[in-house]
């Protein structure tokens, strides 16, 4: 008999590559065999698998249709399974695998749909977060606002890719009665993913606006991302970005590293 760390290394690694033989005459059999129970619990984790990624990713079983959706998951659960427990997180490298997965290599646009319903996700299961104190903001001197380093609401995300991806997005969406045709022809797409009143919109990004939320993302302070703002758009309207950011709860909170009262 294994020890049980061992044990339960292979039998993690039996279930998920189907695997089981080696490791039947551990189990004891209670009325069937080491290798039937064996297989009753894998196909139990794989159908449960199956219909998270079903769940997180509806846009991808809609494009590639309900058949050939099934095939995928179970060659994605075959080589990554769920890296825990939650089954939330079950799909969250769907997208990577995609651009190695020869059967839809001409989909070209399908990996980044992929991250875009991973990104939908991740925000609409994200924590809540309250507005900006404005009247904290408004006690901070001026000449200390360059240094301030403003947080994105939690439940948020930015993306971007080469294809027109919130378009495919959208025209997939259950409610959805608009125009059904996406042209890839038009190009990328920088988007911020946020929830709402519970639900998650996708906006769409002009180059300053993309570039002074990427700078805030990656800790730059205020006046980095000013800076990166401008250098993408001469004409950044500073003030009326950042009182819609605010208002929208896009920036929720943000650091001061000295004293933020005079």
């Amino acid at each position: 008999m294994s020890a049980l760390p061992e044990l339960q290394r292979r039998f993690a690694d039996a279930i998920r590559r189907g695997e089981t033989g080696a490791l039947a005459g551990e189990i004891r059999p209670g009325g069937l065999t080491g290798a039937r129970r064996l297989g009753i619990y894998r196909n139990n984790v794989f159908t449960n698998q199956r219909e998270a990624l079903r769940t997180l990713y509806p846009v991808i079983e809609r494009l590639v249709g309900a058949a050939f959706f099934e095939h995928l998951a179970a060659e994605y659960l075959r080589r990554h399974g769920s890296p825990a427990g939650d089954l939330n997180r079950v799909g969250e490298h769907l997208g990577e695998f995609l651009c190695g997965f020869e059967p839809v290599r001409e989909l070209l646009y399908l990996p980044d749909t992929a991250r875009l319903e991973w990104f939908v996700h991740r925000v609409y299961h994200g924590p809540e977060h309250g507005p900006l104190d404005v009247g904290r903001l408004a006690s901070v001197a001026p000449e200390r606002y360059e240094a301030l380093r403003f947080v994105l609401h939690p439940a948020t995300a930015l993306f971007a890719s080469h294809y027109p991806v919130h378009r495919i997005w959208q025209v997939n969406q259950p409610d959805y009665a608009g125009e059904q045709g996406v042209d890839l022809e038009r190009g990328g797409v920088r988007l911020l993913v946020q929830r709402r009143e519970g639900r998650v919109e996708l906006r769409v990004l002009d180059e300053a606006d993309w570039a002074f939320l990427q700078a805030v993302a990656a800790g730059a302070d205020f006046g980095t991302a000013c800076d990166a703002a401008l250098g993408a758009a001469g004409g950044f309207d500073l003030d009326t970005a950042l009182a819609r950011l605010i208002q929208d709860r896009t920036l929720v909170d943000f650091v001061c590293p000295v004293s933020e009262v005079d």
